[in-house]
């Protein structure tokens, strides 16, 4: 429900400036030329509240610091300005000051190892942002630095973080290799904490490795090290882990006990992401088992979590909205106090006679950008609950046509099975059994497409592997699956994410059951602002005349029709068959 608390207008902001500007014209100035420290303790006392303020602060405590030569202190300020910027999730500006601290410490201090620790800074923030060739170099070069002054703490952080680079790129046993470097001196240090995570990331990449078993041993090590440190996450994230590792190897149960565990622990530690993916892991391996009862449980815990979270992460989405409201305005006041040191700097008479017009201007500033702020949201919130509304109607769309004729059909062959008593049962129950399988996936298709955590591309191009191999490959049929990697950074709607695989589902269906295809090739691209896939295959192909009345055809091209796209057909017997689906971007 919404709150009833009244938030402020144009008219009350206008009334706060007036007021504010009528008081400073009597307030004194004298701190403008305050120590270096001064601002910084003001900037400390507020940066949790008001970051936006806490950067001006310490700006000026950086410019101080210039003045006073304290080129150390300088280049220190740009560090905490740029661990600011990370608390407010902008890594481009924290990267910008972690790299001005950098700088400063190298061309005008002789504070080498500073220069150094702040490199495997801008390394681990290039790491975060998928940056991986621009954090190696940053890290190697830390490195050296640490190694030259033997600085252990920071050489031990930064073998661990080069492994995490190379894990990104695929390079596992290099990662394992710099990771192993780490364990000798937290084991020495007696830092089981560490330890335990450092045997966790080498188990992590023996898994992608698909070394499993030896991703399990390392996984024990982690387990018991954890266990040692009292760290509960951690030991909770490694059984998550190790109960997705025992489940390649197909031991189902011990995955499911590590499972149960990790669940409980997430529910302890107040984890509710923990929970979730346990949740996840259990429904896999009911599925695995093919215990049907148990996967639908736990799908639906899975789904009841999911839906709990996303309204948290809405209720936290809200209040960082409104707080980076507040830092705005609270920076619109201090850039007007700013305006205000400057004026009184100047000739007083020249003062006077600007002050009402700078007033004036910054009033009917501040007033547009609200009335445009306001208007802004007014649209966004129109536009959400439209999108909410479309999305809505195609899930009902979809749950209708699809999975209500396939429970219609079933409760249709049920009647006829009870008619026929024993006679036919079997081949009433096999049909049964068909149906339903055609619902569950039908009903995974449109989880998947609806779930928030593949809303981009790679996640559509991985769907779209395995679902062509769980199709093509127990067919003997060979295929290739070709990528632009200029896609990979597109973010297709829902629509145009479902259509692209409901298209590509079925011609790869048509290809596997149809054409007796000894290879398909399948290609994504993009060729001006549009999205491309082509699936053709070396099969018998088709007279287009004499199928037309089939629905799989007509369906391909309206799914295609409603996205704004279209699709084109080539086939004739003999020669194969070419499908060209082009979907616009936006």
């Amino acid at each position: 429900m919404k709150t009833t608390k009244k938030s402020k207008t144009p008219v009350d902001i206008m009334m706060f400036l007036f007021l504010f500007f009528i008081s400073a014209h009597f307030q004194s100035h004298s701190k403008e030329n305050e120590s270096a420290a001064y601002w910084q303790e003001k900037a400390r006392s507020i940066s949790e509240s008001r970051k936006d303020s806490a950067v001006f602060y310490l700006l000026k405590a950086a410019e101080q610091f210039a003045f006073e030569k304290d080129f150390a202190g300088q280049a220190s300020t740009f560090n905490e300005i740029g661990n600011i910027y990370m608390q407010m999730r902008d890594p481009s500006k924290a990267i910008e000051y972690y790299i001005a601290a950098a700088e400063t410490y190298r061309e005008k201090t002789d504070n080498r190892q500073m220069y150094g620790r702040t490199l495997i800074n801008i390394a681990l923030v290039k790491s975060n942002i998928g940056e991986a060739l621009q954090a190696m170099e940053y890290a190697q070069n830390g490195l050296a630095i640490a190694t030259e002054f033997g600085d252990e703490l920071a050489m031990v952080f930064t073998q661990r973080l080069i492994g995490r680079i190379y894990r990104s790129q695929g390079q596992y046993d290099e990662a394992i290799v710099q990771i192993r470097e780490t364990l000798d001196f937290y084991r020495s240090s007696e830092d089981w904490s560490n330890l335990g995570e450092s045997f966790q990331n080498i188990a992590n990449n023996y898994y992608d490795k698909m070394e499993y078993e030896l991703a399990v041993v390392y996984t024990d090590s982690s387990m018991f090290y954890n266990r040692k440190a009292g760290s509960h996450y951690n030991l909770a994230y490694s059984m998550h882990s190790l109960s997705f590792t025992l489940m390649q190897l197909n031991r189902l149960s011990d995955a499911k006990a590590y499972s149960d565990s990790a669940i409980a622990s997430g529910k302890a530690l107040s984890d509710p992401d923990l929970v979730l993916d346990g949740y996840r892991v259990n429904a896999d391996i009911m599925r695995l088992k093919r215990d049907i009862d148990g996967y639908g449980n736990y799908m639906a815990l899975y789904l009841a979590q999911r839906d709990s979270l996303d309204q948290l992460q809405q209720v936290a989405l809200t209040r960082e909205l409104e707080a980076k409201y507040q830092n705005q305005v609270k920076q619109a006041e201090i850039e007007v106090l700013t305006l205000e040191q400057q004026l009184l700097a100047s000739n007083v008479k020249r003062q006077k006679n600007m002050r009402n017009g700078i007033s004036f201007t910054l009033v009917v500033v501040i007033f547009f950008s609200v009335v445009l702020v306001n208007r802004f949201k007014l649209l966004n919130e129109t536009r959400r609950q439209l999108e909410v509304e479309k999305l809505r109607n195609s899930i009902a769309r979809d749950l209708h046509d699809d999975l209500g004729s396939t429970l219609s059909s079933i409760n249709i062959i049920s009647q006829m099975a009870m008619q026929n008593g024993q006679a036919d049962a079997g081949n009433h129950f096999a049909r049964i059994g068909k149906h339903s399988a055609l619902m569950m996936d039908k009903l995974t298709d449109i989880v998947w497409s609806i779930n928030p955590d593949n809303d981009n591309t790679e996640q559509l191009i991985v769907k779209m592997r395995e679902f062509a191999s769980e199709i093509l490959e127990p067919k003997s049929i060979e295929w290739k699956f070709y990528v632009d990697k200029q896609i990979c950074s597109l973010r297709p709607s829902l629509e145009k994410r479902k259509t692209i695989f409901m298209v590509f589902k079925e011609a790869i269906n048509n290809a596997a059951k149809y054409s007796n295809a000894s290879r398909v090739v399948i290609s994504l691209g993009i060729n001006k602002g549009h999205f491309e896939v082509k699936i053709c295959d070396k099969g018998e192909g088709f007279d287009e005349e004499v199928v037309k009345k089939g629905n799989g055809l007509r369906n391909m091209r309206e799914r295609a029709r409603l996205a704004g796209g279209m699709v084109n057909i080539k086939s004739s017997s003999g020669q194969g068959t070419e499908v060209h689906l082009v979907v616009p971007i936006t």
